[in-house]
């Protein structure tokens, strides 16, 4: 079994440090893991996506935040599409997407390679847009249409 592909992705959610040491804010990044290692149970093989957030919040309120994070990205105009969605793996804040391996049957190779790199892409972006809800969230009420800030109200 080969191990999966992960990638660092900058965004400031939390205080918490990370394990090769804070970035130039001092801050723990995300990690975004690409892997096509565990089928899903009813679409077979495809490309799994976690992007994982560097924040753990006590009891429910984790999950509120990725419901609110849901309702948020739903509304908001960004460079990624809401193929997925946010939840709780463990403890922590993730976005998962799945991208089965037979929406690309019979494409070149060169279109497998692009979804690959546009979804690295799109999770990057995505970290950095909920750093923004989230650093938004915690300075105050906000919303996208009223000041073009954080779309998440409190």
């Amino acid at each position: 079994m080969r191990a999966p592909v992960g990638a660092f992705t900058d965004g400031p959610v939390s205080n918490r440090r990370r394990p090769d040491g804070p970035n130039e804010a001092g801050l723990e990044t995300a990690l975004l893991q690409l892997t096509a290692d565990d089928p899903h149970p009813e679409l077979g093989s495809g490309l799994l996506a976690l992007l994982r957030l560097p924040l753990t919040l006590p009891g429910a309120a984790s999950a509120r935040l990725a419901n609110d994070l849901n309702r948020a990205e739903q509304e908001a105009v960004t460079v990624s599409p809401l193929l997925g969605s946010w939840c709780l793996a463990g403890e922590e804040i993730a976005f998962v997407s799945f991208t089965p391996a037979f929406v690309l049957r019979g494409d070149p190779e060169s279109s497998r390679r692009a979804r690959l790199l546009n979804t690295a892409a799109w999770m990057t972006a995505r970290s950095l847009w909920a750093a923004a809800e989230i650093m938004g969230r915690e300075r105050g009420p906000a919303s996208a249409t009223e000041t073009g800030g954080p779309a998440i109200r409190r």
